[in-house]
């Protein structure tokens, strides 16, 4: 019985916790770790220039980026229709 009331009383304190961050969720919230990652950051952080296969990643990322843009695949077309 002992046990039940110790479930219990840890279910109903999870669910008052839920409610007052259901209530909150009106509040916007933003963290360092959300925010996206600039261009010129991928160059500073370790994350991305740790060891020789981050830094392949991210020029692969570029590239892909590159060629994928409007601007970036009218160029590879360009770049392409020039061995045609």
């Amino acid at each position: 019985m002992i046990k039940h009331a110790r479930v219990a009383a840890a279910a109903w304190s999870m669910f008052r916790i839920y409610r007052r961050v259901a209530a909150g969720a009106h509040i916007p919230y933003t963290d360092q770790a959300m925010m996206p990652v600039t261009e010129d950051e991928t160059q500073t952080l370790e994350l991305f220039t740790h060891n020789h296969s981050a830094r392949e990643a991210v020029d692969h990322t570029r590239k892909v980026k590159t060629l994928t843009s409007s601007a970036g695949a009218a160029a590879a077309a360009q770049g392409l229709s020039e061995f045609a």
